[in-house]
């Protein structure tokens, strides 16, 4: 049994994580010392559901029941970390039930989150957009509970999600993701679709430091 294309993928997008995660840090500690544009808020929920699909083989099974519940964690106003926790309900007769795990990071085209800039001793708060568009990737973790055993898989995927701000803190969010998952016997392309909402909370940087100025 060959299993170096599985290794080399997981290599791979380790490795490209990790070169994303490092030039993440850099740019951030930039965007400090520079006083560029940083991000307002450094948390995100996504609360998202839609339908998926499977293909192992000459098999294949599609369904809704989709449901992600994801975190971002913003490194800076364009990159981020991110996690979720995934569960599929099958309505096409799979008698398993799915769930899962993605970590990944991702890079946002135009706003994908409130942005501040440093002038003097006063804070601006900017969107130069509405619209965001990240894309991400990672690795992602899937569980196959059948009635007496668990099948686990793991790999690569690629995310695309759309978003668009409906007010200051609310976006709703559309999230296209595939995966190409393995274990020691099967290979799997797990694909899903989705749409849901996502709110972005705490505190930055710059917001703690607008805090401190203002302090009489």
């Amino acid at each position: 049994m060959n299993l170096r294309p599985k290794r080399l993928k997981h290599a791979v997008a380790v490795f490209f994580l990790l070169s994303a995660f490092i030039s993440a840090q850099w740019a951030y500690s930039q965007d400090e010392k520079s006083g560029e544009l940083l991000p307002a808020k450094k948390n995100s929920l996504s609360f998202l559901g839609g339908a998926y699909s499977i293909k192992a083989g000459a098999t294949s099974v599609s369904s809704p029941g989709s449901l992600t519940v994801g975190y971002n964690y913003m490194l800076t106003r364009k990159w981020n970390v991110f996690v979720s926790y995934n569960s599929y309900l099958s309505t096409s007769g799979l008698s398993t039930s799915i769930s899962g795990f993605d970590f990944g990071i991702h890079y946002c085209f135009f706003t994908c989150v409130p942005e501040v800039r440093r002038v003097g001793e006063v804070l601006t708060l900017t969107q130069s957009s509405p619209f965001g568009l990240r894309l991400g990737v990672g690795l992602s973790q899937r569980s196959f509970t059948l009635t007496s055993s668990t099948v686990s898989f793991s790999g690569p995927y690629e995310r695309l999600e759309g978003s668009y701000y409906v007010s200051p803190k609310l976006k709703a969010l559309l999230v296209l993701q595939n995966g190409s998952l393995s274990n020691n016997t099967t290979q799997m392309t797990f694909q899903s679709a989705m749409i849901g909402v996502g709110y972005d909370f705490g505190a930055g940087p710059v917001d703690w430091l607008g805090k401190i100025i203002s302090i009489d």
